[in-house]
């Protein structure tokens, strides 16, 4: 794999396979009936007061995040762009697919439905990190807050995702167990994805396509 170009073709053909995961994962959790995670919750509330979809609605959202960030001086990269356009068409166009294949009837089931969900979201996040093509618009959004009033990591993200969750709730999105289980367990699961995919990036064949550095491990 020695050509750049080729090696960029996986890279993107690499990311946008998370993207896909990703979008199963949010659509498990959906339509496990619990509660989104925080960003979900306001996708959800939009689409509920508009004639948006649930995908149409992330595109928002996702949108938002590049302007403003752009504001702050974050510029987008492709990979931003293709985040916010492969994640919203996709989450529409496996939700069918989810809901035909996924019945939760008990509220067991409806946890491990969408604790499953978690799982998949997170482990696209990994993949899509380690491509290291550039971050998320939610990323970018954060990271250009942090720069701006210049406040720990940490503090930027829960201001950002109570902000997010409140306006979410505010237009009838689903706030319940769903929320609280995606707080406390989401960092954990990309923590284990992005080391697994760490290892995977030491083996010759996919050290060029797969790359997790020490900075992206720390923040997640």
């Amino acid at each position: 794999m020695s050509s750049r170009r080729t090696v960029y073709m996986f890279k993107y053909l690499y990311m946008i396979a998370g993207f896909a995961i990703i979008a199963v994962g949010i659509d498990m959790q959906r339509q496990a009936q619990v509660g989104l995670p925080s960003y979900g919750v306001l996708h959800q509330g939009i689409a509920i007061k508009t004639m948006l979809t649930f995908g149409q609605a992330s595109i928002l959202v996702s949108l938002l995040c590049i302007v403003i960030s752009t504001l702050l001086a974050v510029k987008p990269r492709m990979a931003t762009i293709l985040n916010m356009l492969f994640i919203g068409y996709f989450v529409d166009w496996f939700y069918p697919v989810v809901v035909s294949l996924q019945t939760a009837d008990k509220l067991w089931q409806q946890l491990l439905l969408f604790l499953a969900g978690t799982a998949l979201v997170a482990w696209g996040i990994a993949m899509y990190i380690s491509a290291n093509l550039g971050s998320g618009p939610r990323d970018s959004l954060m990271l250009a807050l942090v720069k701006k009033i210049r406040q720990r990591v940490g503090l930027v993200v829960t201001g950002i995702e109570s902000i997010v969750l409140v306006l979410g709730f505010l237009l009838g999105g689903p706030v319940g167990w769903g929320t609280i289980i995606s707080a406390l367990t989401m960092g954990w699961f990309v923590e284990i994805g992005l080391k697994f995919f760490r290892w995977v990036g030491t083996m010759n064949r996919f050290s060029q396509v797969i790359q997790v550095t020490v900075e992206q491990s720390a923040k997640h």
